[in-house]
């Protein structure tokens, strides 16, 4: 038997049921524009490799991307894709933190923070 959130005790998690309704809709947005715009530039950046390949240039790398932009080289497409969709993930938890900022709920705002740290170092060290 589940107490309504009325009688719940205070700091207790509220049931499934009661879970903010602008959240549920948010994060999966969040996550489909990420993937969707990381795979578009992904075909495109194959598309544009199918169609005229690199000649040489820098090596592949996130950290090159300035120089393969630079050489019209279309594995910076590519690579711009494939951090969109690192990215992805961090953009979701920022939409949490953004509601818990908003509900004024600062115990989960803060937690949140720390998870969006964590993501952010990780991928920063990733890529060096």
């Amino acid at each position: 038997m589940t107490l309504p959130a009325s009688e719940a005790p205070a700091g207790a998690a509220p049931p499934p049921d009661a879970r903010p309704a602008e959240l549920e809709v948010r994060i999966p947005k969040v996550l489909r524009a990420g993937l969707l715009v990381s795979s578009g530039l992904m075909v495109l950046g194959l598309a544009w490799y199918a169609a005229r390949p690199p000649t040489g240039g820098p090596p592949f790398s996130l950290l090159n991307l300035g120089a393969l932009f630079s050489a019209l080289d279309p594995r910076a497409v590519i690579g711009i894709g494939i951090l969109v969709l690192l990215l992805t993930p961090l953009a979701r938890v920022g939409a949490s933190l953004l509601h818990f900022v908003q509900e004024k709920d600062r115990l989960y705002a803060g937690l949140t923070a720390v998870v969006i740290f964590n993501l952010a170092a990780a991928v920063v060290l990733g890529t060096v």
